[in-house]
């Protein structure tokens, strides 16, 4: 084996070592994360009504999508127009206790 050939070997496991690191930290980072809480769409529609007042905005494929206004959780505020059929919403804190 060449004394050049060791060098090659280590340089090529720092390389791909540094990328593994690189690409877990990117996950880990949260940069690819879904978007979070109902989009402006649906908070615009109910911009000018109250709880439970039915409303509609267009969809990320442009469909029109009907539901009902729903008081936004403890950590935003406002009104946001809450799909037809949707499932509940929990409560409160993360685990749903309210706490």
């Amino acid at each position: 084996m060449s004394p050049n050939n060791g060098k090659t070997r280590f340089f090529t496991a720092l390389v791909f070592g540094a990328m593994a690191l690189a690409s877990v930290s990117c996950t880990a980072s949260g940069e690819r994360t879904r978007p979070q809480g109902p989009p402006a769409e649906a908070i615009d529609a109910c911009a000018d009504l109250s709880e439970g007042d039915k409303c509609s905005f267009a969809g990320r494929r442009g469909e029109e999508i009907s539901g009902s206004c729903i008081v936004l959780p403890r950590d935003e505020e406002g009104l946001a127009c809450a799909p037809e059929g949707r499932p509940p919403a929990r409560q409160g804190g993360p685990n749903g206790s309210g706490q």
